[in-house]
């Protein structure tokens, strides 16, 4: 199983304009990761191929939550459900103001990224907010 607070989240940032590895040049301030909680409802197999469905959550008066959702792909069985609460920090590592920049995020078109994890590793890819659940691999 992908860590939720791993490659998915920081691909879904990236997606929408913010590098992990840029933000305190750019912006002034950085996040960090204060808490995540996985909730594992049904067995998966290595290699077997899942999507995950990505979203911000609550936005607090510091802090964002990414809220993850994992459906085994073969099945569309929900395999898990996941939040991360990412805090955002000043260079001195004191909690700061959400920026707004998160709302806007929030409010944007890409608002769900799919991983397809196989053998031959992770796929990305952002795909509009729609009711299904279904993504194409990439043509290798």
């Amino acid at each position: 199983m992908v860590s939720p607070d791993g490659g998915l989240q920081t691909e879904w940032l990236f997606l929408n304009g913010l590098r992990q590895d840029t933000l305190l040049e750019r912006f002034g301030w950085w996040t960090v990761s204060r808490a995540t909680r996985c909730d594992y409802l049904s067995a998966a197999r290595l290699f077997e191929e899942m999507t995950i469905e990505l979203r911000v959550g609550e936005i607090g008066t510091s802090s964002v939550r990414f809220d993850f959702k994992m459906w085994r792909y073969a099945d569309d069985t929900l395999v898990a459900t996941a939040s991360n609460w990412l805090v955002t920090v000043s260079p001195d590592q004191r909690p700061i103001r959400t920026p707004e920049v998160w709302a806007a995020i929030r409010s944007g078109p890409s608002t769900r990224v799919g991983w397809l994890g196989t053998s031959k590793g992770p796929n990305f890819c952002s795909v509009p907010d729609r009711p299904s659940r279904r993504l194409s691999l990439p043509s290798s």
